[in-house]
């Protein structure tokens, strides 16, 4: 009988060891998981870095068709950066990511909400139209880098029910981003148009 006790408290002693163990190695990972992570985005535009967009930009409403629909940010800039920051216990590391257009191209990003409200029509992206000055047309380009800026980005499939809000992008030539850019969606009702700058 007392070997039995031995064998039991001896048992007992090593699950609540283990999981004493245990319970340790998750505050560690928890610790760890909760080093503080410092991003910055940069909207490189000349001289000036206008982070996540233009601050001062007032939503404009260009709802049509069943669409509650919402410009509320605009951004024309040839080179777009990310630096991230992860600072550990003992270390820290940075990496940047950088988007450069082509050569005498500059981005144009659009943040828009969108949401369906009584539409009968999906929102199909390659009707979603970017038009300069001289009525040159220019479709949304792949746009998938806007995740590595840390920015929302608005899914590139087609939008059919619910509500969406993020960027989306455009790649133009620098000497038509001055003046004259329009974005507009036709509907079989009716036309969104909105005037970029």
């Amino acid at each position: 009988m007392l070997k039995k006790l031995i064998v039991f408290v001896l048992s007992t002693v090593m699950v609540f060891s283990l999981c004493a163990c245990s319970s340790n190695e998750e505050e560690k990972k928890e610790t760890t998981q909760a080093a503080t992570e410092k991003e910055t985005t940069a909207v490189v535009t000349g001289e000036k870095d206008a982070g996540d967009g233009n601050k001062d930009f007032k939503a404009v409403d260009v709802s049509a068709a069943g669409w509650k629909m919402s410009v509320e940010n605009v951004q024309i800039a040839p080179e777009l950066s990310n630096t991230s920051e992860v600072l550990g216990y003992s270390s820290a590391s940075s990496t940047t990511f950088e988007k450069k257009a082509d050569d005498g191209k500059t981005y144009v990003l659009i943040k828009m909400l969108i949401e369906k409200d009584g539409a009968t029509e999906n929102i199909q992206w390659k009707n979603m139209i970017l038009t300069d000055a001289d009525g040159k047309k220019y479709n949304r380009i792949d746009d998938s880098f806007i995740d590595s800026l840390t920015w929302m980005r608005i899914s590139g499939t087609d939008l059919n029910f619910g509500k969406y809000e993020g960027w989306f992008a455009y790649e133009i030539p620098e000497e038509k981003a001055e003046s004259g850019l329009t974005l507009s969606y036709s509907f079989a009702s009716e036309k969104m148009t909105y005037k970029v700058n």
